[in-house]
């Protein structure tokens, strides 16, 4: 089967096609029928679904495939189909030749166009498939089969309606599907119920609402140390004792109520001792819907529980052991040959931060006499059951030397079993192996005893040193996935409750005015469709400034906490009093994206946590050349002992021991004082040895090379076009601004630049009139752009177009030597006039 995906799957033509009106009445119909159905067989219930599917969807046939094993990774067997293609009812398809494998894989409805060119098997197809639109079936909360339906004739095309009925017949369905194959099992279970009953390992109980058991089973009698005779008719409180009524008060209370309830408790029976149970009540209703009573399944635990504990408590030293051992981290897709690595495993292995990473610049590391022990390892992982590994072999740095490797990792496997990926941690052990043959050569010499304890003693803190690292890294990579992970949610609701809303009643706006009659009408729905993109553009430049403020480059840490300050006052109401040095500003990005993203944590935290009206930020230079922050509030503090335990640490965002760990990986530290009633304050404290120096860049030179720009041909009679400049990251910004300048009369695009190094390129080339310069732009922004084309090629005028429409930005594109500024929110039409009265100025300078 020889495709991709991007030639199979064409979901987005959903999107771009008319979608016709929702059918409620007749989706209702077909819901109430598959519900009757249920009073039949499983396959009734099918066979009511695919004829709803293909009658909902006007689709030529539909039909339902189910998983079954089979083949390499199982095959789809078509359990029901209607239309067309039910002569193949009964019928099965290997799963990795099916589109149904892929709609599992992705767990979504998906659309295919004539999926007989992409399987093989579809070539002999009759009548041909011009679409199908797959569905999901899912089975105890897994997909296990798809619903679809098909279009034979070209004319049919399903639309987002048809998506939306499939997908809710498919969830219908699958409900009904497993309520009645549980009804046929519970049927085949009820034959054997009572002898399980007598012979359970677990303890069952029927208790009344009056609080006595009516019944109970051998394994019962066993956990409360009393015959049935003892136990049965009399009140629960009496049998098991009045502490351990106490403890199963609440409980009972709930099912009482109705609840289900599942719980584990420590229950002091008065006559079979103190047991580790765990409960389940189901409540007992009568037929007048009151509840009655109840029914327990109660498992004696103790034994259980006592080995957890002794498992965590060994898992617990084994952290402590493996905490922070300079580990480097790797992870390798078997699927994808994508391969990465830390920047320790890099160090480990002398790779440049450039080098791209993969499995064969690995392997060369590898010591040849080691290289086959290693594709062995491989070998075995991938045709026997081992999931975990520690492995022991040699490298060869870039500088030829050999140095010794420890690799611990784990397997991922698939639901087939097959390797997904593999993820672990590589720990240079060279000093650890020397240290093991030292001691060994010391030990076949019969050296001293004392040598010999001593060199044991620093191996062993060596190792737990190298371990308690690896256990830092690991939890501060949970931290990051974690933030990561909230990060990618809220970016996505910002971006479907806003941004798409915005456009979506922009585009609707726009279509009516298409189709309107009226020039008054048009212009109104023009203007509201302006004003509705105009707020979408000011949601995106919201949400881009929230993610990453531009200041923090573009002007640095300084500047960028003091409009922190003042975006937490607009956001929360609180008042931030900054402190900055303006020499306080680490020369490296990741410093500064680091102590930015701490204070914001650490102000969040003080809004969330201290009930405050006020938040004091101090930054400046130590003595020691180090940056320290203070983020201090007199709220209602806390323990930091009990906040920072590990219990504490599986949180997402960069909480304080994110914030604490990557100071610490970086040589800082994080110093927490607070009580509970007493305020808190935290210093970050990190060193630096590379701050800037403070100072502005040179001061603009505004009139030399002015005649420059306002060039006249006077042999001509006319005054040459404006010669423009476009710098900006977004092609489509760039083709709309080049198509309404050059519509207009004396202005001319000359050329296009899509960084600050193409921009100051192009400008030397061109020698343009105007560069029209985006602030924010990759390798190079363009207030640097600016500021080097002003040194260069002063008689060049800049002019600032962003979407940032703070006056930082502004000030920082003009302190470079930008002549204006115009934001994107505002349009296009203030620049289009500006360049305007640029030419109407050189056009009378040539007169003068």
């Amino acid at each position: 089967m020889s495709r991709s995906l991007d030639e199979v799957l064409v979901t987005a033509k959903l999107a771009r096609r008319p979608t016709r009106p929702p059918d409620y009445e007749a989706e209702n119909r077909a819901l109430s029928a598959m519900a009757e159905a249920m009073v039949g067989s499983p396959q009734m219930i099918l066979q009511k679904l695919v004829e709803a599917a293909r009658d909902l969807c006007r689709a030529d046939s539909a039909g339902i495939s189910i998983l079954e094993p089979g083949g390499v990774a199982g095959v789809f067997r078509w359990h029901a189909i209607a239309g067309q293609f039910a002569p193949n009812t009964g019928s099965h398809v290997l799963r990795e030749a099916s589109p149904s494998g892929i709609v599992l894989d992705r767990d979504a409805a998906l659309l295919f166009s004539y999926p007989e060119r992409h399987f093989d098997y579809g070539m002999a197809i009759d009548p041909p498939i011009v679409e199908a639109l797959l569905a999901p079936f899912h089975s105890e909360g897994k997909p296990a089969g798809t619903l679809w339906v098909i279009a034979h004739t070209p004319s049919r095309k399903f639309d987002t309606e048809d998506q939306r009925v499939l997908t809710s017949l498919s969830r219908f369905a699958s409900v009904a599907y497993q309520v009645k194959m549980a009804a046929l099992n519970a049927v085949r279970a009820r034959e054997n119920s009572r002898q399980i009953l007598d012979t359970a390992a677990i303890g069952l109980t029927r208790c009344s609402r009056d609080l006595r058991f009516l019944s109970c089973n051998p394994a019962y009698e066993k956990l409360a140390g009393q015959s049935a005779e003892q136990i049965v008719g009399r009140p629960i409180i009496e049998v098991i004792g009045i502490e351990a009524f106490e403890v199963k008060r609440p409980y009972i209370e709930r099912v009482l109520r109705g609840e289900r309830v599942e719980y584990e408790e420590a229950v002091p029976f008065a006559a079979g001792g103190l047991k580790f149970l765990h409960v389940v009540y189901t409540p007992w209703i009568e037929g007048d819907s009151q509840v009655a009573g109840w029914m327990a399944s109660v498992s004696d635990i103790t034994d259980l529980k006592r080995t957890t504990e002794a498992l965590r408590e060994r898992e617990q030293r084994l952290h402590l052991a493996l905490d922070a051992s300079g580990a480097g981290s790797w992870m390798r897709d078997t699927r994808t040959g994508r391969v990465d690595w830390d920047d320790r495993f890099r160090e480990i292995y002398g790779v440049k931060a450039g080098e791209p990473a993969s499995f064969q610049v690995w392997l060369n590391r590898v010591h040849e006499e080691d290289r086959e022990k290693v594709l062995d390892l491989w070998d075995q992982i991938q045709h026997t059951n081992m999931d975990t590994f520690d492995f022991t072999f040699r490298i060869v740095r870039p500088d030829v030397t050999i140095s010794w490797i420890q690799s611990l990792g784990q397997a991922h496997r698939d639901v087939h079993g097959q390797v997904m990926r593999l993820i672990g941690i590589d720990l240079d052990v060279t000093q650890h192996r020397r240290a093991e043959e030292a001691l060994q050569a010391r030990r076949d010499e019969e050296r001293n005893l004392a040598l010999q304890k001593q060199s044991e003693e620093a191996l062993r803190q060596s190792h737990a040193e190298l371990q308690r690292r690896a256990l830092q890294l690991r939890r501060l990579a949970s931290d990051l996935t974690l933030a990561e992970h909230h990060a990618r949610e809220e970016l996505a609701k910002t971006l479907h409750d806003g941004l798409q809303q915005l456009l979506f009643s922009a585009e609707i706006t726009l279509d009516r005015a298409g189709a309107s009659i009226s020039q008054a009408d048009r212009a109104a729905l023009l203007q509201r469709a302006r004003a509705e993109i105009n707020e979408a553009m000011e949601a995106a430049r919201t949400l881009s400034v929230n993610l990453f403020p531009p200041m923090l480059n573009i002007e640095g840490l300084p500047v960028a906490l003091v409009w922190l300050a003042k975006r937490t006052q607009e956001q929360y109401g609180v008042f931030v009093n900054v402190t900055a040095d303006p020499q306080a500003n680490p020369a490296t990005r990741d410093v500064r994206i680091l102590l930015f993203e701490a204070v914001r944590e650490l102000l969040f935290n003080a809004v969330k946590h201290a009930h405050v009206d006020q938040v004091d930020v101090k930054l400046e230079v130590g003595r020691d050349n180090a940056i320290h922050i203070q983020v201090s509030d007199e709220g209602i503090g806390f323990d930091p002992a009990v906040t920072l335990h590990h219990k504490h640490h599986q949180q997402a965002g960069l909480g304080l021991f994110s914030i604490e760990e990557r100071l610490a990986l970086l040589g800082g530290r994080l110093d927490i004082h607070s009580a509970p009633g007493k305020g808190a304050r935290f210093s970050l404290t990190l060193q630096q040895s590379d701050l800037p120096q403070a100072g502005r860049a040179e001061a603009r030179r505004h009139d030399e090379g002015r005649q420059k720009r306002l060039e006249f041909d006077s042999a001509a009679g006319t005054s040459k076009p404006l010669r423009i400049l476009i710098a900006d990251d977004h092609e489509v910004v760039r083709a709309g601004l080049r198509e309404l300048v050059n519509e207009r009369p004396g202005l001319w695009v000359v050329g296009e630049a899509a960084n600050g190094v193409e921009a100051i390129s192009q400008a030397m080339a061109l020698q343009p009139d105007i560069i029209v310069m985006d602030a924010s732009m990759p390798q190079m922004n363009g207030v640097e752009a600016t500021r080097e084309i002003r040194r260069a090629l002063p008689h060049i005028e800049i002019v600032g177009f962003s979407t940032h429409d703070d006056k930082i930005s502004e000030r920082s594109m003009r302190d470079a030597g930008a002549e204006a500024y115009f934001t994107k929110n505002d349009g296009a039409d203030k620049l289009i006039d500006y360049l305007l009265s640029v030419r109407i100025q050189a056009k009378g300078a040539a007169k003068g």
